[in-house]
């Protein structure tokens, strides 16, 4: 594999937390709770959860968790993690391409306890602006416009790269590719059984589940969750209780949107009603299929489908 720049990173980094720096003097909170908590500061704080979720450790992740033959690493999550507004995109570029090389050396190291070679890691970058109407998508604030300019530097880089070991793959979408029907192509050529190991902060990415047995690597925490516990991920719901009754899928997303990406599609009173119609009709229960015919039957539709482009 052909590595970017020097692997190296510089021990005074800030770590990335979303621009805010985090004092790298005082003792890490997480091993307060865990003193095996993985931590290596040649990746970032976000990044270091994602390899503790990797790590399939029991307090960690659901039971009897499927082991995958994919692992598929969202860039854009990546380059989130390490974003500090304080640094200059070029050096930015520099620092994602730091990241991925150090993150490669992990799983060759740490994670080799856990993943054969046999195991397929792709990094990717989905094209969600180039796709969708306007109208479904948030706009974009200062953090992601300067994470969209970090991932096209990237990408001009790693797209001439020829990598020697066909284990790690990076792949980049044109404009004209759905990103969840791109996705679960490259997936597909490179699974062989059991399930598929998503690190991605964008909700857009967890539809993959309609193909594949899918668990999500989450930033920071070091949690991997299972389809069950997509919702909590992608919804932000100040009653929790919710959570039992709206369960994560193609048209629970469009109705409700997601805490990064996705515009709700219903406003605020219709919002309300599709909760009480959520509890009513406990759609926790019901098929996707169900839910989209029941929300039609009361006026909330068309209910978008991010299988298609507009």
């Amino acid at each position: 594999m052909l590595l970017p720049g020097n692997l190296k990173t510089p021990s005074d980094w800030n770590i990335g937390t979303g621009g805010m720096d985090t004092p790298e003097k005082k003792a890490d909170p997480r091993l307060e709770n865990d003193p095996d908590f993985f931590i290596d500061d040649s990746v970032s704080y976000g990044t270091q959860g994602i390899v503790q979720a990797l790590r399939l450790k029991p307090d960690y992740s659901p039971k009897d968790v499927v082991k995958p033959s994919v692992i598929a690493i969202d860039l854009r999550t990546l380059g989130r993690n390490i974003y500090d507004r304080d640094i200059r995109v070029s050096e930015l570029v520099k620092k994602l391409e730091e990241e991925v090389a150090n993150l490669i050396n992990i799983f060759n190291g740490t994670l080799a306890e856990v993943y054969d070679e046999n195991v397929k890691v792709i990094f990717y970058v989905c094209a969600f602006r180039q796709i969708y109407a306007d109208a479904l998508i948030r706009p974009a604030n200062a953090q992601m416009q300067i994470i969209e300019k970090v991932l096209s530097g990237f990408i001009a880089t790693y797209a001439k790269k020829d990598p020697s070991d066909d284990r790690f793959k990076f792949i980049f979408p044109t404009d004209k590719t759905n990103p969840i029907l791109y996705l679960k192509k490259h997936v597909g050529e490179n699974f062989t059984s059991g399930s598929v190991i998503i690190a991605s902060g964008m909700p857009l990415d967890y539809h993959l589940y309609r193909w594949y047995t899918c668990y999500v690597a989450q930033s920071y925490t070091g949690k991997l969750i299972s389809k069950e516990d997509f919702n909590k991920a992608a919804f932000k719901f100040k009653d929790k209780d919710l959570y039992k009754f709206i369960p994560f899928n193609m048209a629970t997303h469009a109705l409700f949107g997601d805490r990064h990406m996705v515009r709700p599609f219903v406003t605020r009173k219709w919002k309300d009603r599709a909760i009480e119609f959520a509890k009513n009709e406990r759609w926790q229960l019901k098929t996707e299929t169900q839910i989209i015919t029941s929300c039609k039957l009361k006026g909330i539709h068309p209910i978008h489908d991010f299988t298609k482009n507009k």
